[in-house]
């Protein structure tokens, strides 16, 4: 997830935000993925397709480095 991260952002993998960000991003997915697993990501009422919520995430945490 660190390769990915830092080539998103077009920094080294050994950079401080891309290590900050690899971590954000993996939490998300790990809660995501906890949260499916256990059936209780159909508790609200919002309908949303996997891929589209995986693409909002990422979109959000490795847009461009400031």
């Amino acid at each position: 997830m660190v390769l990915a991260a830092a080539a998103c952002v077009g920094l080294p993998p050994d950079d401080p935000d891309v290590l900050h960000r690899a971590y954000i991003l993996w939490s998300f997915v790990q809660g995501h993925s906890f949260l499916t697993i256990d059936m209780k990501h159909k508790v609200t009422s919002v309908e949303m397709d996997e891929w589209s919520y995986l693409m909002t995430v990422n979109c959000a945490i490795l847009a461009s480095a400031a």
